[in-house]
C-alpha cells in the first residue's frame, strides 16, 4: 500500500514569526541543491542520472549518507500549530485511500496483527497502536473443553453402559429355565378343590417369572365357584403362591326341580360341598312372586343379622320382597319376627334382639321406631 507523501514545508528560518533557528543541515542541503542547478547536463551519464529519480543529485547522496530527511517548507500561515505538530513525538495516523469501485478485503486475525506490527515498526514507534490480541488468546477459554462438559460426557456414557447391562441381564433372566414357573401352591381352601385352582393358574406354567402378571392370575382364580378373593405371590425362583378366601354358605333354597342350592349372603350359588357340616338356614319362596327378587331380599336380611342372632334363626320365608318373615329358636322357645322389607335391616336387628327376651311369640319390626310384640 503506497504511502501518501507529506506536504512540502519551508525551512523554519524563512517562516515569519518563528523563533526556532534554522537547521545547519538544512543550509548545507540548500547549498548542495543550488550547486547542482548550476552544473550543465553535458554527458549521457549526467542525463541518465537526471532521468533516474534515485540518482537525482549529489545532495540526495549526501542525505542518504548522512541519514537525514530533506526539509520541507511549511507555510507561514499555519504558525504555531505546525510547531506543535513537529514537536509531537507520536506518529501521524495514516489515511488509507481506496480507489473507487475497489471492495475492502477481509483479512484474518493473523494478517491484521502482522500488518499492525509492520506499520508500527515503519513509523519507528513500536507498540504505538496498542497491544495486538491474538484470536487464540482471546477465545481460548471458549474453545477449551469445560470440566462440566467432560463430566456430562462421562455421565452419558455410564448411563448408556448401565442400560445395556440391564437389558442383557433381563434377556438372560427371561430365557434361562431356572426362572420359569414350575408349580402352583394353593392355600386357604376348605370345600374348594385345590386342583381346580391349579387348573385356573396353569396358563402361567413354563413362563418366565418376570413376565407373570399377578393380577391376571387372580382374575382367573376368582372365577372358580366358591372363591371370593384370591391373592397371587411369586415365590422365587419358580413357584406361584395362591391364597384364596372362600365364600361362606348361609342358606339353602329348594328349586322347582326338587334340588337344593347352597347360597352365600350375596346369592351366589356354591358347590354342594360347601353345605357339608354347616347349619344352613332353609329359605322358602311362597306365593307367586319373582323367585330371584324374593331370594335377594331374604339374603339381604340374613346378611344384616349379627352372628349370634343368625345362629338362632331356623328358617326364613317370603311371598314378596316386602314380606319377609323369620323363625327363631331362643332357648327352646320358638318365635316369629315379622321383618317386612330389607330396608333399615341393621336397626331392625338391634330392636329384635332386644325384644327376644320379652314375653310374646311374635315381634313386628316392620317399623323399627315403633315395634310391636304380640
Amino acid at each position: 500500500m503506497a504511502r501518501r507523501p507529506a506536504p512540502p514545508r519551508t525551512p523554519s528560518a524563512s517562516r515569519p514569526g518563528s523563533s526556532r533557528p534554522a537547521d545547519p543541515r538544512s543550509r548545507g542541503t540548500e547549498q548542495a541543491r543550488s550547486a547542482d542547478a548550476k552544473q550543465p547536463a553535458a554527458s549521457a551519464d549526467t542525463r541518465t542520472s537526471a532521468a533516474d529519480p534515485r540518482k537525482d543529485s549529489p545532495g540526495r547522496s549526501d542525505r542518504a549518507r548522512s541519514g537525514s530527511r530533506p526539509p520541507t517548507e511549511i507555510p507561514a500561515s499555519r504558525g504555531g500549530e505546525d510547531q506543535d505538530r513537529d514537536q509531537d513525538p507520536r506518529p501521524a495516523r495514516r489515511t488509507t485511500h481506496r480507489p473507487a469501485g475497489e471492495t475492502r478485503r477481509r483479512t484474518t486475525t493473523e494478517q491484521s496483527s502482522q500488518t499492525a506490527s509492520d506499520e508500527g515498526s515503519e513509523q519507528g514507534a513500536p507498540g504505538a497502536r496498542g497491544r495486538v490480541v491474538q484470536a487464540a488468546d482471546r477465545f481460548g477459554d471458549l474453545l477449551r473443553t469445560r470440566p462440566w462438559r467432560r463430566r456430562r460426557r462421562a455421565i452419558v456414557l455410564s448411563g448408556i453402559v448401565t442400560v445395556l447391562v440391564v437389558i442383557a441381564l433381563l434377556v438372560v433372566a427371561i430365557t434361562i429355565p431356572p426362572l420359569r414357573v414350575h408349580g402352583v401352591s394353593v392355600e386357604g381352601t376348605s370345600y374348594v378343590r385345590a386342583k381346580t385352582v391349579n387348573e385356573a393358574a396353569s396358563d402361567q406354567l413354563d413362563h418366565s417369572m418376570l413376565l407373570v402378571r399377578s393380577g391376571s392370575v387372580e382374575q382367573e382364580v376368582e372365577k372358580v365357584p366358591g372363591v371370593k378373593e384370591a391373592k397371587v405371590s411369586k415365590r422365587w425362583p419358580s413357584t406361584l403362591g395362591v391364597e384364596i378366601t372362600e365364600r361362606a354358605p348361609i342358606a339353602s333354597v329348594a328349586s322347582k326341580d326338587g334340588s337344593t342350592k347352597i347360597l352365600d349372603a350375596d346369592g351366589v350359588v356354591l358347590p354342594k360341598a360347601a353345605g357339608k357340616g354347616e347349619d344352613l338356614i332353609p329359605m322358602k319362596v311362597a306365593g307367586k312372586g319373582d323367585p330371584a327378587s324374593v331370594s335377594r331380599a331374604m339374603l339381604g336380611v340374613l346378611g344384616s343379622l349379627p352372628e349370634d342372632m343368625r345362629s338362632s334363626v331356623t328358617g326364613i320365608k317370603a311371598s314378596s320382597p316386602d314380606d319377609v318373615t323369620l323363625s327363631v329358636d331362643v332357648k327352646g322357645t320358638k318365635k316369629t319376627i315379622v321383618w317386612g322389607n330389607a330396608d333399615d335391616s341393621a336397626l331392625k336387628a338391634k330392636v329384635a334382639r332386644t325384644l327376644l327376651d320379652q314375653p310374646g311369640s311374635e315381634i313386628d319390626v316392620t317399623s323399627p321406631v315403633a315395634p310391636v310384640t304380640r
